[in-house]
């Protein structure tokens, strides 16, 4: 398995115009392996801690909306729980049509609803282990709700996924 050592990383960020500084890098990284997002490795280089190095199984992903999967891999990213205000953030950068973080994470929950699954403790997700609860989302929730109505679909198209 081969990670990104942090000059690796300087170099891509400033490949892609990013203006960060190399001590503010290593800073990061520091902070994100200590926090278990990252894990360092023998040779000192970085990887996402406790993700699966399988690709995703090829899914037709038409029946489920696109809002739920860009939330669902939001949520993967963060850790496995995202906050509505930081997905609102994160999705915010790729399609800017959400008033805010409420209008967000309103819509969210109606297109989970819509295929009968709730969030546990009326949406208190526990984003890092020394933070207190807030509203949010995990990705266990969002995967339910993908499966719900990719579940659907397939109902109502004869479809099976075996």
């Amino acid at each position: 398995m081969n990670g990104m050592a942090h000059g690796a990383l300087v170099r891509q960020l400033g490949e892609e115009e990013h203006l960060v500084t190399g001590s503010q890098v290593r800073g990061w990284l520091t902070q994100w392996a200590h926090a278990g997002v990252l894990r360092q490795l023998h040779d000192g280089s970085y990887i996402r801690a406790g993700r699966p190095t399988a690709p995703r199984e090829p899914v037709n992903d038409d029946a489920v909306p696109s809002m739920l999967l860009r939330a669902r891999d939001a949520a993967r990213e963060a850790g496995g729980a995202i906050s509505s205000r930081r997905l609102f953030e994160v999705m915010q950068r790729e399609t800017p049509v959400y008033r805010d973080a409420s209008d967000l994470a309103g819509q969210l929950v109606a297109l989970l609803r819509k295929v009968s699954v709730v969030r546990p403790d009326r949406g208190q997700v526990r984003v890092h282990p020394a933070q207190p609860k807030t509203t949010g989302f995990t990705t266990t929730t969002l995967e339910q709700g993908i499966s719900a109505y990719r579940a659907t679909a397939a109902s109502l198209y004869g479809v099976s996924d075996k």
